[in-house]
């Protein structure tokens, strides 16, 4: 199967290009930026695997590099995915996640129009439902109450009217919260993670700065999730909308303290919670109801990871990078 993954250097985006290289893909990987950091998640599968250069934002390039490939399946990550960025950038994360989407959706249309495509959204998508629900079910009404869940929802209902309109197959997921190596530390199981690694190699005093510790997160290892994605596209029927979780809750309080023991470090670290990083609007509960995906996925749904492992792995990946010095991928990852 040729496939092409937008994102592919990012969080996500890698560790899919792993799963679709062991599985025996074409794998086509868009990545926003030539520079070495851009690209080092990927150095474990370099050699298999074609490296293109463009900008989701630049309808033209895109269309060339879609052409050229002529992809079979398309996975849609490329975007930005911070919502704190997203309160104070409104313009760029509007003009990434929306636009990208349409541009993306056009160059498929216009080049590999029978390709299979996965749209990749978000549990931010429901916002204010999260006051008043239970479990999320892929019928709950999407009230976003940031630029970043607003954007994603768009960014669906683009992909949605492109099903409609001019039959493309598209798969569109509404991705609730990950956590594992690589992901940037503007997330807070990586935050977290990363202050603990500097603790434990004496880079800062035994404090660790928090925000909001009560609020609850349906939270999934990003292997676990990203190996959904291929069969999701193939038995997904264009125009779905699934949800990807666990269909369980953690408490940003159980998260901090489970990372604290598998540090060691529980009771010999200071909780500081920091007002700026108290987000100014705030979903109490993000839970999602599974039972869709499960119906579709069947055993290939069932998570593999404890959350005790995704933890401990993002802590030791946390201390091989500030032992290296590498740098944190930035910028728009298309």
């Amino acid at each position: 199967m040729r496939v092409l993954v937008t994102g592919a250097s990012g969080f996500s985006g890698s560790h899919l290009v792993e799963d679709l290289v062991a599985k025996g893909d074409e794998v086509h990987c868009l990545l926003h930026s030539p520079a070495p950091s851009e690209q080092q998640y990927l150095r474990a599968v370099e050699q298999s695997i074609t490296i293109h250069i463009g900008d989701i934002r630049h309808a033209e390039g895109l269309r060339d590099t879609v052409s050229a490939i002529r992809p079979n399946r398309v996975y849609h990550l490329a975007g930005l995915s911070s919502v704190r960025r997203s309160l104070t950038d409104e313009e760029t994360t509007y003009t990434v996640n929306v636009l990208g989407t349409a541009n993306l959706l056009n160059a498929v249309r216009a080049g590999a129009a029978d390709a299979k495509i996965l749209v990749v959204g978000s549990a931010e998508q429901y916002g204010c439902s999260g006051n008043v629900s239970g479990r999320l079910d892929e019928q709950t009404p999407q009230y976003p109450l940031t630029p970043y869940g607003a954007s994603k929802a768009a960014a669906e209902l683009v992909a949605l009217q492109q099903v409609r309109a001019h039959g493309l197959h598209v798969v569109c997921v509404r991705l609730f919260n990950l956590a594992g190596p690589r992901q940037s530390p503007d997330f807070v199981c990586s935050d977290w993670a990363k202050q603990l690694a500097e603790v434990r190699g004496g880079m800062r005093p035994p404090r660790i700065a928090t925000g909001n510790l009560q609020v609850t997160r349906d939270l999934s290892d990003v292997r676990d999730v990203t190996r959904l994605y291929r069969p999701l596209l193939e038995r997904g029927a264009a125009g779905e909308t699934v949800n990807l979780c666990s269909g369980k809750g953690t408490t940003t309080r159980h998260v901090l303290d489970t990372l604290l023991a598998v540090a060691g470090l529980t009771g010999k670290v200071e909780v500081e919670q920091a007002p700026s990083r108290i987000r100014r609007v705030e979903v109490p509960s993000l839970v999602g109801d599974p039972s869709y995906v499960e119906q579709l996925l069947g055993k290939e749904h069932s998570p593999a990871t404890p959350l005790e492992t995704t933890l401990k792995d993002t802590l030791l990946w946390w201390e091989k990078r500030l032992e290296s010095g590498d740098e944190i991928p930035t910028g728009v990852p298309a």
